[in-house]
């Protein structure tokens, strides 16, 4: 029968084999449910999660961290290991969790009270209108005299027959008189002015759908109407 310290020995060996793997399991499910704390997140402060990508990012690392040293508190203390040493993997789980949580407050972007406003918008085109297969090919500019910038489509969905088209746009405070563009492949591009200012406030909802009247840039042909085209904004943050 083996003696007591050849056991005390094996019974270290397992309890480290232990944490070890309950240290590489807490690991993978940080990185897994990490991800998803981050759009949690974006939903609770109505943000895009690209807008909060180093929150993002830190919210990974700190909860992989805090699982792995977690896993590794847990399996100690399953396996009855000495008080101090528990206590030592206590403190430093606590310690990874205020240091994951301080990193991610840095990271924020906190809401200014002034600044570019970020427009969101919902877009429908006419009933049966054939969107390219990718996004980067429906062309969305927000103009300033002739120069332009490029519109953010975060989605493209379908309002019952009716394509619609999703995302946001940046507001630059010398414009004082923008338009907005949409050409897809093939098509004409057309215009339409865009109802806000750079000291637009900031707005609680979505406003009321309307429809888009089309304007004709100086110097070009007017381009016969295609269907319906209606819109609604929401002036949503400060950039």
């Amino acid at each position: 029968m083996p003696d007591r310290p050849v056991l005390k020995s094996a019974l270290v060996v397992v309890r480290v084999v232990l944490a070890l793997l309950a240290g590489i399991g807490g690991a993978w499910l940080g990185v897994r449910y990490g991800d998803a704390l981050g759009y949690t997140l974006a939903d609770l402060v109505d943000r895009d999660v690209a807008e909060i990508k180093d929150t993002l990012i830190w919210g990974i690392v700190a909860s992989t961290a805090f699982l792995a040293v977690g896993g590794v508190w847990l399996a100690l203390t399953v396996t009855r290991a000495a008080r101090r040493t528990r206590f030592a993997a206590l403190i430093v789980l606590g310690l990874v969790m205020l240091a994951g949580a301080g990193m991610m407050a840095a990271a924020y972007d906190w809401p200014k009270s002034a600044g570019n406003p970020v427009i969101d918008y919902e877009l429908r085109l006419p009933a049966g209108t054939v969107l390219p297969a990718h996004e980067n090919d429906i062309r969305l500019f927000v103009w300033s005299d002739r120069s332009g910038q490029g519109v953010y489509i975060k989605d493209v969905r379908r309002a019952g027959e009716r394509p619609e088209i999703v995302g946001s746009l940046v507001l630059s405070e010398n414009n004082l008189s923008p338009t907005v563009s949409i050409q897809l492949p093939n098509g004409p591009e057309r215009h339409w002015r865009l109802p806000y200012g750079p000291n637009a406030k900031l707005e609680p909802a979505f406003g009321p759908w309307q429809r888009i009247e089309f304007v004709t840039p100086l110097g070009r042909q007017p381009i016969p109407s295609d269907g319906d085209y209606e819109i609604r904004y929401r002036v949503r943050r400060y950039l």
